[in-house]
């Protein structure tokens, strides 16, 4: 063993200390999940089954602010509207809950006791033996669980190697399938990490990967050829092709970016370089690092508040990130050349940093070829004045800003996209600071 290794293997022991939930916490999780169930069956009876999914069905939750629990209720396949079944079942038992709008109505509950905080997501399904039978995407999410837990049943070692995979995505802020995140889904960091074998064989394969990388779990096609074929082209815009073993025509990482996707491939590689117990802490944004990037490219630092009126805390978070992305565009098109940006989700609202450099005063407004002589002549009319020139075969006009600075900007596109913020559920967007 070299000493490396030796290092990575004393890492990975202090790691696995700080990211497994304390077993006070699963305790009362454990016990919150129980007397929820117990509540939902006094009212529903036994026709439905309720299962427990996710990370917490595994035994792969790694320690976070909060616990994120999926909860099945298994209706028959002969039954229809399971969605409003589901719905009374809550009401009956008195439960608050958000009703969430997906492929099919599920509910958000949350739950708080002690110093734990609980979300517990009710998905009404179908029981289903294979994925052929399934009439919705989220009848096959059982049998996912089944899938991972049959894999790593009687090895105790599966179980920490994978919450090791994913205690290290989740501080490099590549942990989620969520679209404002556009990372790995706990489901695929479990397939990679049972496919590769070991957390640090996942480590050593990603940062090997290419620009586009096909996996096969079960091998269910002879080529990578095949993959492509029989997949559908919305699921191929992914970085990676990460074929679902037990939905073999879906791709298990279609919501990944080629920004996180490259995140991961280059901290991996960072890792083997110089492992240290830095990867598995999570970064705090920090403006004086912000700040010290600012400098160095020679801009200015530009911080935003933004807030949904959703409440739904990821529907709330991909509203805003959406908006986001638009107002850096607007900033874009009307010279303040945004140079780094980077996203905080924070309580239900999003802060967004970005450097930008200030607009010039006068700049050139391209206009038609100059054999185009009617286009000319049009342009010329739109922009009237003497500030017109010529180059490279085509007609410019000065113009002149009368928006330089970011504050200006601001109030000015609060008025003008009052409407598009309606639509995007955006509540308000203010300036923090400016430097």
């Amino acid at each position: 063993m070299d000493l490396n290794t030796k290092k990575i293997n004393s890492i990975k022991k202090k790691a696995f200390e700080k990211v497994v939930p304390k077993k006070s916490a699963e305790k009362l999780v454990s016990q919150i999940l129980k007397e929820f169930i117990e509540k939902l069956r006094k009212v529903s009876g036994k026709k439905i089954k309720f299962l427990v999914g996710g990370s917490f069905a595994k035994k792969t939750t790694i320690k976070k602010d909060k616990y994120d629990v999926d909860l099945f209720s298994l209706f028959n396949k002969s039954e229809k509207n399971i969605s409003e079944k589901l719905k009374k079942i809550l009401k009956k038992a008195k439960v608050k809950f958000l009703v969430l709008h997906g492929s099919r109505d599920y509910f958000s509950v949350k739950v708080k006791e002690k110093d734990v905080l609980v979300y517990f997501e009710i998905i009404p399904v179908l029981k289903i033996k294979n994925s052929k039978e399934a009439e919705n995407i989220t009848d096959v999410s059982p049998l996912h669980v089944k899938y991972v837990k049959e894999k790593i049943s009687g090895k105790k070692r599966f179980n920490d190697e994978i919450r090791l995979t994913k205690a290290f995505c989740y501080a490099q802020n590549c942990y989620g399938a969520e679209s404002y995140i556009g990372g790995f889904s706990g489901y695929s960091l479990e397939l990679l990490t049972i496919y590769y074998g070991s957390f640090l064989n996942f480590i050593k394969k990603v940062s090997k990967w290419s620009k586009r990388e096909i996996i096969d779990p079960e091998k269910r096609f002879k080529k990578k050829s095949e993959v492509l074929e029989r997949l559908d082209n919305s699921k191929l815009l992914s970085p990676l092709i990460l074929v679902d073993p037990v939905q073999f025509n879906r791709n298990a990482t279609a919501a990944l970016s080629r920004e996180k996707y490259s995140l991961l491939k280059e901290a991996c590689k960072n890792f083997l370089k110089n492992p240290s117990l830095k990867f598995f802490k999570k970064k705090e944004i920090s403006v004086k690092e912000m700040l010290r990037k600012t400098k160095l490219k020679k801009g200015s630092l530009g911080i935003l508040k933004i807030l949904s009126i959703k409440k739904k805390e990821d529907v709330c978070y991909a509203k805003e990130s959406k908006f986001a992305d638009f107002f850096i565009f607007k900033l874009n098109k009307n010279g303040f050349d945004v140079l780094k940006t980077k996203k905080e989700f924070l309580e239900k609202e999003t802060i967004l940093y970005f450097i930008y450099k200030k607009p010039k005063k006068e700049f050139l407004v391209s206009g038609p070829p100059l054999e185009m002589k009617k286009n000319v002549v049009a342009f010329k009319k739109k922009h009237k004045g003497d500030n017109f020139l010529q180059k490279h075969g085509k007609i410019y006009v000065k113009v002149n800003r009368e928006i330089l600075n970011l504050e200006d900007f601001l109030f000015v596109f609060k008025r003008k996209e009052a409407k598009i913020m309606k639509e995007m559920a955006i509540k308000n967007i203010n300036l923090v600071r400016v430097k």
